[in-house]
C-alpha cells in the first residue's frame, strides 16, 4: 500500500545537529529535518496505535516501512506544489546583476578546453572531469541560493532548458521569502527561545542553568510537511491517520494527516518525454532531493571501479562522468535498540548532482524510480535518504 502524509508542526521543530550541548551552551540547529528524525516518528506513532507492544514481529514490521521525505509543501489557490532543494549546479552573482549576467549552469568540461593542456594533472583524462561555469564577462563573487525550489521550476531545470525562461535569482530580493511571491522559498524560519530551569521550592531561576534553543518554525499558512510511505503491515492504520504526535527534540507536536498527495510525487510528463527521447551517449543528471548515504563516501557504491554501473530498480546501466557537491553532513543519533549511540555516517547533501552518461539503449524505465531513494544499504532507504530526480544536462 501506498499513501501520502501531511505533517503541519504546531510549534517550532527542535531538530539540533551532533555538536555537545549543556546549560550555558547554545543549541544549534539543522535546515530541515532528517528523513530518519521524521520516519523514526512515524513509526512510533504507528506502533502506538498498532497496540505499543514493540515485540519483535511489531519492531520488524515498523523497520520494513519504506517512508520518504520529508519534502515542503504548498498548497494555495494556485494548487498544491512540492519543494525541492535547491540544485549545486547553478550559480548566481553576489550582486544585483543576475539578470544580466546570470545564472550559470555548472557543466562538466575537460581542463584542456581552458588552457589548452591537461595544465599537469589528470582531469580530463582518466578522471572525473571537473565542473566548471561558462566564462564570465568579468570575475564575480557568487551569491546564495534560495534554498527550496517549487517543482515546476525544478522541472524546468532539470530540462536544461535556457536560463533566461527562468523567474530572476537575486539574492539580495527579499520577496521569495514571502508566501506565494515565488517559486523559491526561504523555509523554514529560525526561531530562538532563551530558557531558564526554575527552582521547585524557591520560584526563582537556578544560577547557571541558562541555555537557548534554536527551533524551525514552519508554521506559515499553506505550508506542510510532505511524506511518501510504502507498507504492508500497516496500511489500515495509515489509510486513516489523523493524529497530533511529537516530532523532534522536546517532544514538540505536529499534526500527522493521511492526504491524497500521490500525484505531486509521480514523474511529471515533461522528464517522462525527454528520457524517452535518450540515447547511449547521452547525457542524465541525477538531482538529490534528499541527503544521501554511500558506502564509498560521495561515489554511489553501485558503480563499479570503471565508474559504470545501473541505477538502483532498473536495468539502466550508466557511467558517473562528474558530480557536483558540497562537504559532507554527519548523520548520529542514539539507537533505542542497543542502547548505544548509533555509529557516525557521512552524508552527501541534498541538491547535490550527478552528471552520467547513458549506457542503455532506453532510459524511460527511470521515470518509475522518481523520487525513489538510492542510497547503497536497505537502512537508509527506507529512512528516505537519497530520492532522486531525473534529468538532462547534454
Amino acid at each position: 500500500m501506498i499513501s501520502t502524509i501531511r505533517i503541519i508542526p504546531k510549534d517550532p521543530l527542535i531538530a539540533r545537529d551532533g555538536r555537545p550541548f549543556s546549560f550555558g551552551n547554545r543549541m544549534h540547529s539543522l535546515d530541515w529535518p532528517k528523513p530518519s528524525t521524521v520516519a523514526g516518528s512515524l513509526r512510533t506513532m504507528i506502533g502506538k496505535l498498532a497496540g505499543g507492544s514493540f515485540d519483535k514481529k511489531m519492531v520488524d514490521g515498523l523497520k520494513a516501512m519504506t517512508i520518504l521525505g520529508p519534502l515542503p509543501l504548498e498548497s494555495s489557490s494556485n494548487g498544491d506544489f512540492l519543494f525541492f532543494p535547491a540544485p549545486k549546479d547553478i550559480l548566481v552573482q553576489k550582486d544585483n546583476a543576475a539578470e544580466k549576467k546570470g545564472p550559470f549552469m555548472l557543466r562538466p568540461r575537460r581542463v584542456e578546453d581552458r588552457c589548452g593542456s591537461s595544465c599537469g594533472t589528470d582531469l580530463g583524462e582518466e578522471e572525473y572531469l571537473p565542473f566548471m561555469e561558462p566564462e564570465p564577462e568579468e570575475s564575480f563573487k557568487p551569491g546564495k541560493i534560495p534554498p527550496f525550489w517549487r517543482s515546476d521550476l525544478m522541472i524546468k531545470w532539470l530540462l536544461a532548458q535556457d536560463v533566461a525562461s527562468m523567474p530572476k535569482i537575486d539574492p539580495k530580493d527579499e520577496n521569495y521569502k514571502a508566501k506565494g511571491s515565488s517559486p523559491f522559498k526561504d523555509f523554514p524560519r529560525k526561531e530562538d527561545r532563551v530558557h531558564v530551569s526554575i527552582d521547585s521550592q524557591k520560584g526563582t531561576a537556578e544560577d547557571g542553568m541558562l541555555f537557548s534553543t534554536t527551533g524551525l518554525d514552519m508554521r506559515e499558512p499553506g505550508m506542510s510537511m510532505s511524506l511518501r510511505v510504502k507498507c504492508e503491515t500497516y496500511g489500515e492504520i495509515i489509510g486513516d491517520l489523523s493524529e497530533h504526535h511529537p516530532l523532534g527534540g522536546e517532544r514538540r507536536l505536529a499534526r500527522w494527516d493521511r492526504s491524497k498527495d500521490e500525484a505531486l510525487w509521480s514523474c511529471p510528463d515533461e522528464i517522462l518525454d525527454a528520457l524517452k527521447g535518450l540515447r547511449p551517449g547521452d547525457g542524465i543528471r541525477m538531482v538529490l532531493g534528499t541527503s544521501a548515504v554511500f558506502e564509498k563516501g560521495w561515489l554511489p557504491g553501485w558503480l563499479d571501479d570503471d565508474k559504470k554501473g545501473k541505477i538502483p530498480g532498473t536495468s539502466v546501466e550508466v557511467r558517473l562522468i562528474s558530480a557536483v557537491t558540497s562537504r559532507w553532513e554527519p548523520l548520529s543519533g542514539w539507537s533505542y535498540e542497543t542502547k548505544r549511540p548509533k555509529p557516525l555516517s557521512r552524508m552527501v547533501p541534498a541538491g547535490s548532482v550527478y552528471f552520467l552518461e547513458l549506457l542503455s539503449e532506453d532510459a524511460s524505465e527511470l521515470a518509475e524510480v522518481w523520487l525513489e531513494p538510492v542510497s547503497d544499504e536497505k537502512l537508509y532507504k527506507n529512512d528516505g535518504y537519497g530520492l532522486a530526480l531525473w534529468g538532462l544536462w547534454k
